[in-house]
């Protein structure tokens, strides 16, 4: 049986139940637990698997997976679950309850492993009761992390940026076009005293997931970091294409919404009629919506990669200037962003031959990183670390976006669908949560 079928027979099976009770069947390598409105308490047993996710399961109180083989643990808009059970699995290497702020218990006894050492508790109850390996270090208190989040088309070296920022090899590179990031993972260090966490999600343009599909998986990414993010590292290797642009619009207006949610709908929605009338936007509204984007662009760090000479300032900038001159559109996405970078981050996974890697210029290449590295970081440290973009409770913003969403859908589909310049203004999908503007 494949994965998506996997997958979907257990989706099937279980997806209106209250409680859901499995001893020793294969569901596939990777179980997602989504949208399970119904859901109130989970029990796993003997379950061969490497990674559990349950998302957006609003009555889930209790989960018990112990006794499982899970490498990956992660529990994402699930508010109010109060007990975990996790113990008896040797294999587990992260735990992320990173938004249970309900929950009060959590037992991961006798799951000592070399690489599981660090439990993030800070978002949980002051009060909560833990069972845990007497060598894992648990964070109780709220840490100044800086959260960089990481977003691109696939094959825009995404995930390899990821690994040269965290200076780690656990985000899963590639050569070829097919994305090896099928959810977000997150990883945590440390420079100059500064602690970071860098957090990289499915790649836009994946070909084997729906638009839809990998919109929520960025939404999943975002929500994981309740405490805020400090930049998004928008990804790119050349110039913008149509999908980059895209994905670039739709995550500016998700950070909109988020922040303006109260008076956002009444522009938006000016500005959608003065178009479709022929109307012109008055010098007032210009300036209005000219202050909101700019607060929130302040947050979006472009990351140009695979450009060999990003140590000579004058060809990141010629470079700069050309990816400008490329349409209007570009050159104001790149205008309005807080700055753009230009990095190299050359594979150092070289095989010449079956067996054989040419250890002379995977050695040149891993110094073309450490540099990358330090030109990225020096560029992030000049940021405020005060300033983080908070993000809203998921109960209170969801219904915001869809209010959104029903109206463009009711009242502009036609315009949008004979209108070109709607077209590049909004995009709509009875299917996705995402605004283009």
């Amino acid at each position: 049986m494949t994965k998506k079928k996997d997958q979907n027979v257990f989706n099937n099976k279980y997806s209106n139940d209250e409680t859901i009770e499995i001893v020793g069947s294969s569901y596939g390598d990777h179980l997602k637990i989504e949208n399970f409105t119904n859901l109130k308490r989970i029990k796993l047993k003997k379950l061969k698997i490497i990674s559990l996710k349950i998302i957006n399961c609003s009555q889930l109180i209790e989960l018990d997976c112990s006794n499982t083989t899970i490498e990956e643990l992660s529990l994402n808009l699930c508010p109010n679950i109060t007990k975990l059970k996790c113990s008896n699995n040797n294999k587990l290497i992260n735990i992320d309850v990173s938004n249970c702020s309900k929950l009060e218990f959590l037992d991961c006894s006798n799951c000592s492993n070399s690489k599981f050492t660090r439990l993030d508790l800070s978002n949980c109850p002051k009060s909560i009761k833990t069972n845990h390996p007497p060598n894992l270090v648990i964070i109780r208190e709220k840490e100044d992390i800086r959260n960089l989040f990481v977003v691109g088309r696939t094959g825009s070296g995404k995930s390899t940026l990821c690994n040269v920022l965290a200076g780690t090899d656990e985000f899963k590179e590639s050569n070829y076009t097919n994305s090896q990031t099928n959810n977000f993972k997150k990883k945590y260090f440390e420079r100059k005293g500064t602690k970071y966490c860098v957090v990289d999600t499915v790649g836009f343009s994946h070909t084997n997931l729906t638009t839809k599909v990998v919109l929520d998986k960025i939404i999943e990414g975002i929500y994981s970091m309740p405490d805020g993010i400090c930049q998004v590292l928008f990804v790119v290797d050349g110039g913008f294409t149509a999908e980059e642009m895209n994905l670039f619009l739709s995550i500016k207006n998700f950070m909109l919404i988020n922040n303006s949610s109260r008076n956002i709908f009444a522009k938006m929605s000016t500005k959608l009629n003065n178009l479709k009338n022929n109307n012109k936007c008055d010098s007032k509204e210009l300036k209005e919506n000219s202050s909101i984007d700019r607060n929130v662009l302040d947050y979006i760090t472009i990351v140009r990669t695979k450009f060999t000479n990003f140590r000579n300032n004058k060809e990141c900038e010629t470079d700069k200037r050309k990816m400008c001159e490329e349409n209007k559109i570009t050159d104001k996405i790149i205008k309005s962003c807080r700055d753009i970078i230009h990095v190299d981050n050359p594979p150092i996974d070289i095989i010449i031959e079956e067996g054989k890697n040419d250890d002379g210029q995977v050695k040149i290449n891993e110094n073309v990183r450490t540099k990358s590295r330090e030109k990225l970081l020096k560029n992030l440290e000049t940021i405020r670390q005060e300033r983080y973009f908070k993000l809203k409770s998921w109960d209170e913003l969801y219904p915001e976006i869809v209010k959104y969403m029903e109206y463009m859908s009711e009242e502009l589909s036609e315009e949008v669908k004979n209108n070109p310049e709607l077209q590049l203004l909004v995009q709509i999908s009875p299917e996705t949560h995402c605004l283009i503007l």
